[in-house]
């Protein structure tokens, strides 16, 4: 797959603000804090989406929270949960009351009366509503990571999302670990074929601040590498997407280069090659192509030659397909640019 190269824009509701570089805070590191980011392009919803973005979750664990989640929700949906909710306020995350929408939790905080765990957590939620024990909890809790170590750890974490409509399949990584497989029905929860989507956070009684960085809509590029066929002596042009990261080519033989996105290939018999690259978490991604070189057969449809008087004949040019050399042998040896004396010549 390969990006945009381009992070989404953002409109900030609360407590959060823009901090440039593609950075959005979600709440400071202090008490009673909410704030929301939403993407100014809705996603459309009849073609798949693969969101990815690092999250930082602060650097307090024992005191923390309370976490924060990814969102999407209908246009005319609340945008950020209000001032008072029943219960913990920080239970919410920042997305209480947001009716019609689907959430991805990242939660930092054991809320007894949403039902968490007492491990920092991903789930995935709906309408607005954290509580882990109801049918708006589409999928149960999970550990952020697979070991259930700490995320609230003052490190920037990678978070991504995908969903596809063909079989309403919902993917959530952290750190590239595969974390949840479900499938949501989106449209249908939101009541529409496109939804407004965005990171919401809050504090209350503990605190952290929450932040999220460089939040791209992934545009899946299909990497086509077609088989080829080249006369001897040709060359084409292979090109890969720009985005790609660590590209290497191999065989080495017939290549102008053995990285980069773009190479000559010029071999000069049937060769299969290799290219590799780099995913976004860093796994090799591996494809392969042949290029077929023809064997062209071909005459040169020379007629027998009459010396005259010694006068010299000179040698008929010959016109020859990419990637042949021509020489000449003879019965008495090798031929003279000039023929000056009777004999069999032949061409090779």
């Amino acid at each position: 797959m390969a990006t945009t190269g381009l992070h989404a824009q953002f409109n900030i509701e609360g407590d959060a603000s823009n901090e440039g570089g593609g950075c959005y805070r979600l709440t400071e590191d202090d008490e009673n804090e909410i704030g929301a980011a939403w993407a100014t392009v809705p996603l459309d919803l009849t073609e798949p989406f693969d969101i990815v973005c690092t999250v930082y979750l602060g650097d307090s664990n024992g005191n923390g929270g309370d976490g924060m989640a990814w969102v999407i929700r209908n246009e005319d949906s609340n945008d950020l949960q209000p001032n008072s909710m029943p219960g913990n306020d920080g239970q919410y995350l920042g997305y209480g009351n947001i009716d019609e929408s689907v959430e991805v939790e990242i939660d930092t905080d054991e809320n007894g009366s949403a039902d968490d765990p007492n491990w920092d957590h991903l789930a995935v939620m709906r309408d607005g509503d954290p509580d882990h024990d109801e049918p708006s909890c589409l999928f149960d809790p999970v550990p952020c990571l697979p070991d259930f170590s700490n995320v609230e750890d003052d490190e920037d974490h990678t978070f991504r999302v995908t969903w596809d409509p063909e079989d309403d399949s919902l993917k959530v990584y952290f750190d590239c670990f595969l974390r949840i497989a479900t499938t949501v029905d989106i449209p249908d929860i939101i009541g529409d074929s496109e939804g407004i989507w965005g990171f919401v956070a809050c504090t209350e009684h503990e605190e952290n601040e929450h932040r999220f960085c460089e939040a791209e809509l992934v545009e899946p590029e299909e990497v086509v590498l077609e088989d080829l066929v080249l006369c001897p002596g040709e060359s084409s042009t292979v090109n890969l997407p720009d985005a790609l990261v660590n590209v290497n080519w191999s065989p080495s033989t017939g290549l102008s280069s053995t990285t980069g996105s773009t190479v000559e290939v010029s071999p000069v018999a049937t060769t299969e090659y290799t290219v590799t690259w780099e995913d976004a978490c860093g796994n090799a991604v591996t494809a392969t192509f042949v290029v077929d070189v023809a064997e062209l057969d071909f005459e040169v449809p020379f007629a027998d030659l009459e010396l005259c008087d010694g006068a010299a004949l000179d040698v008929p040019p010959v016109i020859t397909p990419p990637g042949y050399l021509l020489g000449w042998e003879a019965a008495n040896g090798p031929m003279p640019a000039t023929i000056t004396a009777a004999g069999d010549y032949t061409l090779y």
